[in-house]
């Protein structure tokens, strides 16, 4: 899984560009401000995610909990996909202005 810190670190590198005298043209200063808002997305749907993931399987079958758990890993699964491409896409921008990205510990071979 992809750490959260890494979005909101790159989100504030982004801002730091957005308000500074760095931005190369206005197309640049668009997609900035779009990825930033991105970047919070995917947080937010993060968040979302795991207040909404409920673990008590009290009065479940064990058909009902495996069925619960597949349907949560493919919610799982979009909102770490949103995450890598997100910040992929973030780290491109930050290379560019020779801002250096925030470190991660990523999976190698991400697959699903």
């Amino acid at each position: 899984m992809i750490d959260g810190a890494k979005v909101i670190n790159n989100k504030m590198k982004l801002d730091s560009i957005l308000k500074s005298r760095q931005i190369k043209s206005v197309d640049d200063s668009v997609k900035i401000a779009d990825l930033v808002l991105k970047l919070n997305q995917a947080d937010e749907n993060m968040m979302d995610w795991m207040h909404a993931f409920n673990d008590d399987f009290k009065g479940r079958d064990e058909t009902e909990n495996l069925n619960y758990y597949k349907s949560e890993m493919v919610k799982i699964r979009n909102v770490e996909d949103s995450y890598i491409k997100v910040t992929r896409a973030s780290d491109s921008v930050l290379k560019i202005y020779n801002v250096a990205p925030s470190q991660i510990m990523e999976m190698k071979n991400h697959k699903h």
